[in-house]
């Protein structure tokens, strides 16, 4: 959890998917190369995203962190 807020303070206004994809491992793109769109398949979710999800959703309710409507 501290690592959340750290990054939330150190990027405001952030989103939930920048934060989501800065904890994931899903950054295999290559900078400055174009990307496809890839078709929409559901994919599982790994126990340590499952752990973000948490600890995000446990900061948010508890008035940690403020959670906008638009993300």
């Amino acid at each position: 959890m501290k690592k959340i807020v750290q990054f939330i303070d150190s990027h405001p206004g952030c989103t939930r998917k920048l934060l989501f994809d800065y904890f994931s491992q899903r950054r295999t793109e290559t900078a400055g190369a174009p990307r496809e769109p890839a078709p929409e398949t559901p994919r599982r979710i790994s126990a340590e995203e499952t752990a973000l999800i948490t600890d995000l959703h446990w900061l948010i309710h508890q008035g940690h962190v403020i959670e906008f409507a638009d993300g």
